[in-house]
């Protein structure tokens, strides 16, 4: 059963080795990304305006889920699931990771951007009942290339 918490600073080390995972690293990030040796998440985990929520299946770690504050009531969500857990494990943790931001802070609203390469975040945005609500376009440099990406988010009162 897929269980979340907010993420502490005593995560920093799983939660780096979750974003370092090959399957994740190269779709997470852009070309101006430092390589994942380089990035301290501690200084991220304690900003008290941004969660971390971790995911986990019987205390393995299954992903982290990083809500950064638009405003007071809207959140960016940026996932990272292991590769073993893709699929229903991963809509089950990024449900609750939702649910949990809806419960436990002011968020009333959850969007994404998902580069228009990045099939399975997509699939799973919409998996999670999340709707595209736009495209934000040129937006995302990639190997030298402007990507478009796509908007989605869902809203506290439609779950």
């Amino acid at each position: 059963m897929i269980t979340v918490r907010r993420a502490t600073v005593n995560d920093a080390d799983i939660i780096k080795a979750i974003y370092a995972d090959e399957k994740i690293f190269p779709y997470v990030t852009d070309d101006g990304t430092p390589d994942i040796d380089a990035v301290d998440f501690t200084g991220a985990l304690g900003n008290q305006g941004m969660y971390f929520i971790m995911a986990e299946d019987n205390c393995k770690p299954v992903g982290v889920f990083l809500f950064h504050p638009w405003n007071t009531v809207c959140y960016e969500m940026h996932s990272a699931v292991l590769p073993e857990y893709r699929g229903q494990g991963s809509m089950d943790a990024a449900r609750a990771a939702g649910m949990w931001m809806f419960s436990n802070t002011l968020c009333q609203k959850i969007e994404t951007h998902i580069a228009v390469t990045n099939y399975a975040a997509r699939a799973l945005a919409k998996a999670c009942g999340m709707k595209q609500e736009g495209i934000n376009r040129k937006s995302f440099l990639k190997n030298a290339v402007l990507l478009d990406q796509y908007i989605f988010g869902i809203c506290k009162e439609d779950v």
